[in-house]
């Protein structure tokens, strides 16, 4: 049952995010006594899961995923969690305190640990009419033909020459499209190491051709290919396209929270950094799901059993150390040969280089300064071997100026390179100059698209372009409910008091 009253003031354990992952972690606490909440923004638990017919093994056996998910959902609230939907947590302060949107008020919990399991989304992808009406992401294409059963039409195209599109491809089939090809984006992704070896000799795929422009009028008719080798230019006949190449972790809220990531291409990008109990930078702060790094939903799965045991260990090892009332501590949880068969497990259900970048992930957190605190740190994110990232090159799609890079501020391709020209150097630089990043999505959409073009245009590795600054709140509100029971204190406060003496 979903809690539609007020949020706890206190909570042992507090989830952000109701999908796969972050389901799992909350069965596993509230199944070793543990008073859980779990906050998602969504009006549904699942997550993208909800949206994915492919089958998973569970104890039941094998199960859609779709299935398995809701199943998950009603063993949480069955076990004794508080389920809270439409609850958009705006950020974390540094005592573990989230504030909390629930539609007409911000609410506030403590929690002696957080589980982020915010997910991942699919990053844009700069073509001519990329913006279009039928130009959506992956999990938008999964949401509207599996849950809401719209018909997204007869023909379509699925952008990004990796693995992960051909079951998106079948997905689409059983959802009533025709023909489904896939196509390449022209991104450094697609040239990882065994980033597409299952799409080797599969007829849907056309191998060497690369997407360049959307056409169409109020529908669209076709996208213009073009061939890596030859260059050859052919018209496609298309009624969508659905972007697929690069899928990134939500790491807003982590970033706010001042822990530290790392920069792995394989796992989506910019990952938190986290030892092998999914612990972060951050004392009290863990990390579950694709926000560790973009996997299939058997590993969100096991990664959220991981979390799950580390949180409650560590837990009872805290209360006990601290004297507290021992009916608080829950059971002892012994974990370290748990862990390592759940590790086995994700190894044997990830891409080589999955594992070998999950790997490094381990070796940089044995290396990281955890004692830092706050958010200004976080503009260059943390990499033991700084700057050894690619930089970003395209070789074959051709994008002109006009192609918009931000939508909610309208600014293009042009827009952004002009303020490199000016002594732009960062994200944040390029924000002062046109606004970039300032929209309601605040830099979710267009955050990597910003630092592929600075990459690109600097000539810098994408591990050393600076992050966008983040700022709370991570979502829209009005200042009326932020605002409201506040006492003023007769200080005159600005952005400048988030930058940090020492800075």
């Amino acid at each position: 049952m979903v809690e539609h009253g007020g949020v706890p003031q206190t909570i042992q354990v507090a989830v952000i995010g109701a999908g796969m992952a972050g389901l799992a972690a909350a069965r596993e606490l509230v199944s070793l006594g543990l008073s859980v909440a779990v906050f998602d923004e969504g009006l549904d638990p699942g997550g993208r899961a909800r949206s994915s017919q492919l089958p998973i093994d569970t104890p039941r056996g094998p199960l859609p995923i779709c299935e398995w998910v809701e199943q998950l959902a009603d063993e949480v609230v069955r076990g004794g969690a508080k389920l809270f939907l439409e609850s958009a947590v705006l950020g974390q302060f540094a005592d573990r305190t989230l504030a909390v949107l629930r539609k007409d008020r911000v609410e506030t919990v403590r929690a002696d640990a957080v589980v982020y399991a915010t997910g991942a989304r699919t990053d844009g992808l700069l073509f001519s009419g990329w913006t279009r009406p039928q130009v959506i992401t992956a999990e938008a294409a999964r949401r509207l033909a599996v849950t809401d059963r719209v018909a997204l039409g007869r023909r379509g195209v699925i952008v990004g020459y990796v693995d992960e599109s051909l079951a998106l491809a079948r997905e689409l089939v059983a959802c009533g499209v025709d023909e489904v090809v896939i196509v390449r984006a022209d991104h450094p992704v697609e040239d990882i190491p065994g980033a597409a070896d299952c799409l080797a000799g599969r007829p849907e795929v056309m191998h060497d051709w690369v997407i360049r422009e959307a056409h169409g009028g109020r529908l669209m008719t076709h996208v213009t290919l073009v061939h890596r080798q030859t260059g050859q230019v052919i018209q496609h006949p298309c009624d969508f396209v659905v972007l697929n190449h690069l899928v990134t972790p939500a790491i807003e809220g982590l970033q706010l929270a001042g822990a530290r990531f790392v920069y792995e291409l394989a796992l989506g990008g910019w990952v938190p950094l986290y030892d092998r109990g999914l612990r972060t930078t951050v004392t009290g702060v863990y990390v579950a799901g694709s926000v560790t790094g973009v996997e299939s939903p058997e590993v969100d799965l096991l990664s959220g059993l991981i979390a799950g045991l580390t949180v409650a260990s560590d837990l009872t090892n805290t209360f006990k150390e601290n004297g507290a009332n021992p009916a608080r501590t829950g059971p002892e949880v012994g974990i370290a040969g748990e862990v390592e068969a759940l590790w086995d497990r994700i190894r044997a259900a990830s891409p080589e280089r999955k594992v070998q970048a999950r790997e490094r992930i381990f070796g940089a957190f044995a290396h990281a300064n955890r004692s830092t605190e706050g958010n200004a740190w976080s503009r260059d994110g943390f990499h033991p071997y700084k700057a050894v990232a690619h930089v970003h090159r395209t070789s074959t799609r051709t994008v002109e100026p006009w192609v918009v890079v931000c939508r909610c501020e309208d600014n293009n391709l042009a827009d952004i390179r002009t303020a490199l020209r000016q002594g732009a150097r960062s994200p944040d630089d390029v924000k002062r100059l046109t606004r970039c990043g300032m929209g309601l999505c605040q830099w979710r959409a267009c955050r990597t698209l910003v630092s592929e073009v600075i990459s690109e245009t600097l000539g810098i590795p994408m591990d050393g372009v600076p992050f966008p600054n983040v700022r709370f709140p991570l979502r829209p509100v009005s200042l009326g409910l932020l605002t409201a029971g506040a006492v003023e204190d007769g200080t005159v406060r600005s952005v400048l008091s988030e930058v940090e003496d020492n800075v």
